[in-house]
């Protein structure tokens, strides 16, 4: 049986880190952070263009908690060609994801809404969580409110309800610290104490990865929130969730902070590669899309090709919708953009009901 392990009461902020052990994995996590966001900062557009990336991170962050969501579903399923009427738990799953895209996107409004101050504070948080649970079935598990009662995680167990309010008071001031010497440490800490709290009923886990592009795009070490980080947790699950009770069981705030640096650097390798990647397609498509005959680039183009970017399947019905272009228009070029290999059509349209499209370099690209 496992040994029960409860919360770190009196620890937060951690008194003594080992600064020795932690100092050689700090430059290489900054040089990566600062390599992608120097991608971002080259490309007007980057956050759309790679806005495909958050549905990997929002499947990856819910298979941690056992979820099997993939991103072909998702996809699927936002371009309306996954029948889910027959499989609710699927649907369910899919959902979640859809919903941890729609709570980042939330919480980056709010953050920048001209009369809030550019912080995450507790309204940024319950915001969030109330479109991470949406629809869930789960009112009783009352979205975008601290929890009322106790609750253990497996053989953990987060600090008691009665003293909630002011822990989670104490973490909103450290996480607005902007004195504290090194940002990547304040965000390692920031993300283990989050989760060693577990403030909602449901959903814990999402909130504290989802808290990592957040924390990183408030401190402006990325001009937007796009840095990723679920896919090397859940690579990594057990090491992950072992060092997490580590901190309340043995108060190992420093093996916590290795682990999360290193996690920092080497998605931070792959991020700047998949970003790399998506923007020189794009490059090599709008210059595909100006010598191809009868495409041409035009405003209309354009605007179709940001589309494609931002959605790796679609239907035309949503396609004409979103990019304001005209109905003719519209199926000229999509026809034109499957006959020339930049699309495949999965679904021909039929009568009132629309063309299915893939783009599949894009697809394969990201996984």
């Amino acid at each position: 049986m496992s040994e029960i392990v409860r919360y770190h009461s009196g620890k937060f902020p951690p008194k003594k880190l080992d600064v020795n052990r932690l100092l050689p994995l700090i430059t290489p996590a900054s040089g990566a952070i600062h390599k992608f966001d120097g991608l971002l900062q080259a490309v007007p557009n980057s956050e759309v263009l790679l806005a495909p990336l958050s549905t990997t991170e929002a499947t990856s962050s819910c298979r941690i908690e056992g979820t099997q969501v993939t991103d072909e579903e998702v996809w699927a399923a936002d371009a309306g060609s996954e029948k889910l009427e027959d499989s609710p738990a699927k649907k369910k799953e899919i959902l979640e994801a859809q919903n941890y895209r729609r709570a980042l996107k939330r919480a980056v409004e709010i953050m920048n809404a001209p009369d809030r101050p550019k912080a995450i504070y507790s309204n940024v948080l319950k915001s969030a969580h109330a479109i991470l649970l949406d629809d869930q079935e789960g009112l009783h598990k009352h979205p975008g409110e601290y929890r009322r009662g106790g609750v253990s995680v497996g053989s953990f167990c987060p600090i008691e309800a009665e003293y909630l309010a002011q822990g989670m008071y104490q973490w909103e001031q450290y996480i607005n610290n902007k004195d504290v010497p090194d940002p990547l440490i304040q965000l390692a800490i920031t993300h283990v104490e989050f989760e060693s709290l577990h403030p909602f009923e449901d959903g814990n886990g999402r909130m504290g990865r989802m808290l990592v592009p957040l924390f990183l795009y408030d401190r402006e070490l990325l001009s937007a929130p796009t840095f990723y980080l679920s896919e090397y947790l859940e690579e990594h699950r057990r090491e992950y969730f072992d060092r997490l009770r580590e901190v309340s069981r043995a108060d190992d705030w420093t093996g916590w902070c290795e682990f999360f640096l290193k996690a920092i650097t080497e998605q931070g390798k792959r991020n700047g590669k998949k970003a790399k990647g998506i923007l020189d397609l794009y490059d090599e498509k709008k210059d595909w899309m100006k010598g191809t005959k009868g495409i041409g680039l035009k405003e209309t183009t354009l605007a179709a090709l940001d589309f494609f970017f931002q959605n790796v399947e679609f239907n035309s019905t949503t396609f004409m919708k979103k990019t304001k272009i005209k109905e003719a228009t519209g199926r000229r070029l999509l026809n034109r953009c499957r006959d020339h290999g930049l699309l495949i059509c999965t679904k021909e349209p039929k009568g009132r009901t629309p063309g299915f499209y893939r783009f599949k370099e894009l697809r394969e690209l990201i996984e």
